[in-house]
């Protein structure tokens, strides 16, 4: 049994033109529309590069948050012949506002001292805690060191169990801090 077509080879080929014919068209609009669109934000993008010229009062602004930038950078770090005072009094000071008391703060004798890094020298500082030390106290504590400004990292500690609740036996810590 033979279907029958109502399409005749001749007419499939003229279908076929035109529908090649309406794809190139479409596809030649498609791209002159892109292109108007990219020069309308080349245009767009040139006038407000022309607006946002700098003008000396945004320079003077610019310069004074740079220099806001600078005075807040160079605080996180301290003097290599000051740096104990300025760690023991930042202990001290957080070790109150915790509730630690703090048995003694000393220079860490390093063997080898660690090569410096942009001029930078990390520095060491132990400090022996008063044992038992309660444990919630002793977080905050950490979290003020932590958190200070000049820079200074927990970098050991020990903790034992204690015989009393909620508080632990502390070895003494090992506290880093960078010095120019």
């Amino acid at each position: 049994m033979k279907k029958s077509s109502n399409f005749s080879p001749a007419s499939l080929r003229i279908i076929l033109i035109i529908i090649l014919i309406v794809l190139i068209g479409a596809a030649g609009y498609g791209f002159y529309w892109a292109e108007n669109q990219l020069n309308d934000f080349a245009i767009e993008l040139q006038t407000s590069l022309l607006k946002s010229k700098p003008t000396e009062k945004t320079q003077t602004t610019n310069i004074k948050e740079s220099q806001a930038t600078i005075d807040k950078a160079t605080k996180f770090q301290v003097s290599t012949s000051t740096y104990l005072s300025q760690a023991t009094s930042d202990i001290n000071t957080y070790a109150i506002k915790s509730g630690i008391t703090i048995e003694s703060i000393l220079p860490e004798n390093q063997i080898t001292p660690e090569p410096s890094i942009g001029g930078l020298e990390k520095k060491l500082v132990n400090v022996q805690i008063k044992n038992p030390a309660k444990t919630i106290d002793l977080i905050t504590f950490l979290k003020l060191i932590e958190t200070n400004i000049p820079k200074m990292q927990i970098q050991g500690i020990t903790l034992n169990n204690s015989s009393e609740k909620d508080s632990v036996n502390v070895e003494p810590i090992i506290i880093e801090l960078y010095t120019e």
